[in-house]
């Protein structure tokens, strides 16, 4: 089972983005918000965003977020390329 999190009409009204790309805009916006404050390596963060990790990479960086690459996150990507 998934998070689901509601925002109320009148806030995504308010959003400066065509309705098409309200979703995905937010999961994008979301997902660098919580790898910047180190909630989420890097991969999950880029399924969040429902990004490869080159895509979310690049997302970061027009975003300028640095990245952040430790022992745990050389082992979360050996993990997932062998899944």
């Amino acid at each position: 089972m998934g998070l689901i999190i509601e925002i109320p009409d009148s806030v995504a009204d308010a959003m400066r983005v065509p309705r098409p790309e309200r979703a995905a805009r937010v999961r994008i916006d979301l997902a660098c918000a919580l790898y910047a404050g180190e909630v989420l390596p890097l991969g999950k963060a880029a399924d969040l965003a429902d990004l490869d990790k080159f895509q979310f990479a690049v997302e970061l960086g027009r975003r300028n977020i640095a990245r952040h690459y430790d022992e745990s996150c050389l082992a979360e990507d050996l993990a997932d390329d062998h899944s």
